[in-house]
């Protein structure tokens, strides 16, 4: 087997040293360096993508309950050439931080809409485009009394829409 292998090489070997394998090594050059060209021209278009950043409160405090969660994600449209929207496309993003002091009275986190649209020119730069992005202002409410459990009893009437069936009890799983 390594006869084999070793006559192979050295018959490619050979090849490659010829007149004709130097000629075609030339020209598979000459394709690469076509190649990274259109690449660059490919990358120099300007398009309109979407992106999901994630979104993050942070440094809230253990004592406080929030009522109702902000979002999870912002749904970003953003416009720009495609070499610099590629480090977005590729990998996961890094989420946008919003501290919870500096957005936080009264009960009530408010994220304005100006804010939120400096952050997003800020994590996209200067060179992208923001469309548009939803939500458009994140408000959050909270309280710091203590949270208290209440007994949930569902009543209700359920049944399966046609070509569905129910595959076990019904129940109720809300924290």
């Amino acid at each position: 087997m390594r006869i084999k292998a070793k006559r192979l090489i050295a018959r490619i070997g050979a090849a490659l040293r010829s007149n004709r394998g130097k000629d075609v090594l030339l020209y598979l050059l000459f394709v690469a360096v076509a190649f990274v060209f259109w690449i660059f021209l490919a990358l120099d278009t300007e398009r309109q993508r979407d992106f999901d950043v994630p979104f993050e409160l942070t440094d809230v405090p253990d004592s406080v309950t929030l009522i109702s969660p902000p979002a999870d994600q912002l749904f970003v449209s953003v416009k720009g050439k495609d070499s610099q929207l590629l480090r977005f496309m590729l990998g996961n993003p890094a989420p946008v931080k919003f501290k919870w002091d500096e957005y936080s009275a009264d009960n009530l986190t408010l994220v304005t809409h100006n804010r939120l649209d400096t952050r997003l020119r800020d994590y996209f730069g200067p060179n992208l485009q923001i469309v548009s992005f939803r939500p458009d202002s994140i408000s959050t409410a909270y309280t710091t009394q203590p949270g208290v459990r209440v007994k949930l009893n569902v009543q209700a009437d359920i049944r399966p829409n046609i070509q569905y069936i129910l595959s076990g009890a019904v129940r109720a799983n809300v924290d």
